[in-house]
């Protein structure tokens, strides 16, 4: 009679405690991977974002070498030619965050080829900060070659 007594008794204040415990530590692991699930996320848009950037300002220069082929024999090998001219930055039409420049110069062992550098700002940095982005400021760097034959 006393056994059957005991096995009616429940839980004990300890192993609810314990069992607590373990489900917060649960819970508050998995709460800390879907933050960082999220903030991967995010990271990940914004460098789609920039490669959508350089892609656009490379295209646009492409199609200017093509409508003028001199184009490129314009870099000087003391100092880079710049796409917009002007050394203005060129805007992103899907995006007023981000903005584009493109640096030209010759290489320096193979003539006729000349290195490419498309430099994408985030505006809203350089809002921020309140002063004009500088090559060291940018948030996305696409460098590739081109020959003067393509």
């Amino acid at each position: 009679m006393n056994r059957k007594r005991r096995n009616n008794r429940g839980y004990t204040l300890v192993e609810v405690l314990i069992a607590i415990a373990v489900i917060s530590v649960g819970g508050f692991g998995l709460l800390a991977v879907c933050y960082a699930s999220l903030r991967y996320e995010k990271d990940m848009l914004a460098r789609a974002e920039r490669q959508k950037t350089a892609s656009y300002a490379y295209a646009l220069f492409r199609q200017r070498c093509a409508q003028n082929p001199d184009f490129l024999a314009g870099a000087a090998e003391d100092e880079p030619l710049v796409f917009p001219e002007g050394g203005e930055l060129g805007d992103y039409p899907a995006d007023a965050r981000w903005a584009w420049r493109v640096k030209i110069s010759p290489h320096e062992n193979l003539p006729g080829l000349y290195e490419i550098t498309v430099l994408v700002f985030d505006m809203r940095e350089a809002d921020e900060t309140g002063h004009a982005p500088q090559d060291h400021d940018a948030a996305y760097t696409l460098r590739t070659f081109l020959s003067e034959r393509e």
